[in-house]
């Protein structure tokens, strides 16, 4: 049996931060985005939710639940790119770590705007997030 493999979000946040509206989207959207990568599915649709297409050797931490089901009608609309395929696009979540507010971008996109632009005047840090890896205890 392989060893427990546990998972680590990203983008790593400062716990000021990790704990904000945004900052858990984030970490929401970095899960969920690994767990369909695991599942081999593009979307949480696709799975009805079920998870137990994920690897049984892969253990989510305290909190990782609660942050899925918290986002849960974001997360929702998260897509990964299981193939190179260029007719299948990824998407995934850009938040602002000040106000919270977030949107969906292609998960091809390099760059998004580094200021917030979704809330008039906030001018908060924007991350965008990308899959979690996973790691032994």
């Amino acid at each position: 049996m392989p060893a427990d493999m546990y998972i680590s979000t990203r983008p790593v946040l400062a716990p000021h931060d990790a704990s904000r509206p945004g900052g858990r989207l984030l970490d929401a959207a970095s899960l969920t985005m690994k767990l369909l990568k695991l599942a081999k599915a593009p979307t949480l649709g696709d799975i009805n939710g079920d998870l137990s297409r994920v690897p049984a050797h892969v253990r989510l931490e305290e909190g990782q639940v609660e942050r899925l089901r918290e986002f849960l009608p974001v997360v929702a609309q998260i897509r990964v790119k299981l193939t190179r395929s260029w007719d299948e696009a990824g998407v995934t979540v850009a938040a602002c770590l000040t106000c919270g507010r977030w949107m969906l971008v292609s998960s091809e996109v390099k760059t998004i705007p580094k200021k917030c632009q979704l809330t008039s005047g906030c001018g908060g840090v924007v991350r965008k997030a990308s899959a979690a890896v996973t790691r032994a205890q």
